[in-house]
């Protein structure tokens, strides 16, 4: 499914819009009814002259009125294309992008920014007091109260056991395997206790055990308007589907064979130009859908954002379907990806037509400003 353009402009200056297949079609329809009136006022005309002269009233007649058939034939022909003019046609024409609408300028990060100032843009020390905050009210009374300052360390060392991965957390304390930056920060008893004792929410007595989203939803929340405040996305979008491994008990857990990691929570993912614009955690069916259907409608919501700014979103054959490149394009968003041949509005191919194709030849179908194609290599794409 493709509704991209083969060129975009790159001029400012005002132009005409080029008409729509079904316009061009009408408009010669139209031509073609007007050359058969006057055709047929001609022919009444004639007639009268022939009438006192019968030595036209043979073979020309006869041709005339093959001629008028002919017209009238033709017409309906494309009377009959103009009615079809909704549906899937081979009939190709270009269609142009409107040039990106910008939301406001790219921020960029100083080039002497440390780590450090780096992960405070999107984790900011007043959050990271609130966090603390938690943590202290979930702990024991007993235990040494932890800072914001802590809580960076603790997330740094995270980051750093998820690159330099060892099989079990004791082992970043043994002697075999101790590492300077690791001990010199915590003790392994008060590491064990903030991953314990960790919150970013305050305590929920009523939030089930085994499910996380109550305790990381806000946090969420926060990092959605982070991500978005601190980088504007080119006009090229992608979502798809991620994995973040896990195999305990949840009751949200996942299960996707066709992933590196299969068992997991499944969260979706827009990004632009390698940048996590938002994401959403799959949390079961959130109530009852809308009528245009629960993929839809996480599609909308994730790009709630970005629409009515001519951006482009390339998506995989799941989300894809031509309901949602209608759906996108009322709200300013043009649709690419692949798609399954079964969606529902998709153009009836032969299958002979699509047998017959050789390698790197391709067939299309447009319908409007969508247009869908069929393109083989090895096997069908």
């Amino acid at each position: 499914m493709a509704a991209a353009a083969s060129s975009t402009r790159s001029s400012n200056r005002a132009s005409q819009q080029p008409l729509s297949f079904a316009e061009e079609q009408a408009a010669a329809t139209l031509s073609l009814l007007e050359q058969r009136d006057l055709a047929a006022a001609l022919r009444l005309s004639l007639n009268d002259d022939w009438n006192s002269d019968e030595e036209k009233s043979g073979a020309d007649s006869d041709d005339d009125a093959e001629a008028a058939v002919q017209s009238d034939e033709e017409a309906m022909e494309d009377a009959g294309a103009v009615e079809e003019a909704g549906d899937w046609t081979s009939n190709l024409h270009s269609i142009d992008l409107p040039l990106r609408r910008l939301r406001h300028p790219r921020q960029q990060s100083p080039s002497d920014a440390t780590p450090l100032q780096l992960l405070q843009r999107f984790l900011p020390h007043s959050l990271m007091e609130e966090f603390a905050r938690h943590t202290n009210a979930a702990a024991p009374h007993d235990w040494r109260p932890t800072t914001a300052d802590e809580l960076y360390a603790f997330l740094g060392v995270h980051l750093f056991m998820g690159i330099a991965r060892l099989p079990r957390t004791e082992m970043y304390w043994s002697h075999t395997f101790a590492n300077p930056l690791v001990t010199s920060l915590f003790s392994r008893d008060r590491f064990k206790q903030l991953l314990r004792f960790f919150r970013v929410v305050a305590l929920d007595e009523a939030a089930a055990d085994r499910n996380p989203l109550p305790h990381v939803r806000s946090l969420a929340a926060k990092l959605y308007a982070s991500f978005a405040a601190h980088y504007t996305p080119s006009q090229h979008l992608a979502l798809d589907e991620a994995m973040v491994a896990y195999k305990g008990r949840s009751p949200i857990k996942q299960y996707i064979p066709s992933k590196p990691h299969k068992w997991g929570y499944k969260v979706w993912c827009l990004s632009s130009d390698d940048y996590l614009l938002h994401f959403k955690i799959y949390g079961g069916k959130e109530g009852a859908p809308s009528d245009a259907g629960a993929t839809i409608d996480t599609v909308i919501r994730l790009t709630a954002a970005y629409q009515q700014k001519q951006h482009v979103l390339y998506t995989e054959s799941w989300f894809t379907s031509p309901a949602l490149l209608d759906a996108l394009a009322q709200r300013g968003i043009r649709l690419c990806g692949s798609v399954r041949s079964n969606r529902k509005g998709m153009p009836a191919v032969a299958k002979e037509e699509v047998q017959a194709l050789n390698r790197g030849e391709w067939l299309q179908r447009q319908k409007g400003d969508a247009t869908v194609a069929v393109w083989r290599d090895q096997r069908y794409m």
